[in-house]
């Protein structure tokens, strides 16, 4: 699968690239690098650290929660995020 087409992207794979964390092919089909995977896994584990952090005392339902009252917020002010994007399945009730 080639991710090439839309300029951040292409800007994107070429960052990564040009730090050896991935190779592409002559099809486009991207390939993730030994010092690739290192990278990978070393962001998640920060980020697994910071979602930890932030979400300490918060419970699962009220977090959710949450997240509907703000997409609530979105959309009464005519704004629109992603869950609009993808469907009436994702409205806040």
């Amino acid at each position: 699968m080639s991710f090439r087409g839309a300029r951040p992207i292409d800007e994107s794979v070429d960052i990564v690239i040009a730090l050896g964390w991935a190779t592409e092919d002559s099809s486009g089909t991207l390939t993730l690098t030994a010092a690739g995977r290192l990278a990978f896994d070393t962001a998640k584990h920060v980020m697994d650290q910071v979602w930890a952090q932030r979400h300490d005392g918060i419970p699962d339902e009220a977090y959710v929660q949450a997240l509907k009252v703000l997409q609530q917020f979105i959309h009464n002010t005519g704004g629109q995020a992603w869950h609009h994007a993808i469907g009436e399945a994702n409205q806040p009730a």
